[in-house]
């Protein structure tokens, strides 16, 4: 999400989560456990037109960029 800044799709978060994983129940909860976590906290939010999810503000994007993929 933090490498794209016009967020990304609920499908694409699947894939990452599934990717370690390799279970579809278990990648669907921690989805979805995440999602609701990180929405109500109010760090993202849905882009209703695009169906993506997007960073609130863009330090928060740039943050998780730097700590993520630059680390």
């Amino acid at each position: 999400m933090s490498r794209e800044e016009n967020g990304v799709t609920e499908d694409g978060l699947k894939v990452l989560i599934y990717r370690k994983t390799y279970n579809e129940e278990i990648s669907a909860a921690i989805l979805k456990q995440l999602l609701d976590r990180l929405t109500n906290d109010g760090y993202i939010m849905m882009n209703e037109v695009e169906k993506r999810y997007i960073f609130r503000a863009p330090p928060l994007r740039d943050f998780w960029y730097n700590k993520i993929y630059l680390n």
